[in-house]
């Protein structure tokens, strides 16, 4: 279930709850995501922005943080709009996550591989 939490710092995050530990009284949350919004006066219209919570928190399959409950100051569940905006906002964050990886490892395979050889070819360390 996607809940949205406003935290006692002052920060709006959304996540996909995963279990409310009654002994710590901490909840266990995946896709951790922060929540801007912002007014543009020129339009007269408000728009909300999705950012990771943690950085690099996209490189493995599951990243799951704990919140105390202690600094959160009210919990929702997010509404049909947010949980959609969210999914598609986790979606393109992975995605984009895999393209700079892939990215990555072709910028080293160019880096180790033999100019004036053919292209299987790559130097030892």
């Amino acid at each position: 279930m996607i809940k949205q939490f406003k935290l006692a710092s002052g920060h709006e995050i959304v996540g996909e709850q995963i279990s409310y530990l009654e002994d710590s009284n901490e909840y266990l949350l995946d896709n951790v995501l922060s929540i801007t919004s912002m007014r543009i006066e020129e339009d007269d219209e408000s728009y909300y922005f999705f950012n990771p919570f943690f950085a690099q928190q996209y490189d493995e399959p599951k990243r799951v943080m704990t919140l105390n409950n202690s600094n959160v100051v009210a919990v929702i569940f997010a509404s049909d709009n947010v949980v959609k905006d969210y999914e598609k906002a986790v979606k393109a964050i992975k995605e984009q996550t895999l393209e700079l990886e892939a990215e990555e490892k072709r910028e080293l395979l160019n880096e180790e591989s033999v100019d004036d050889g053919p292209n299987n070819v790559t130097r030892l360390h």
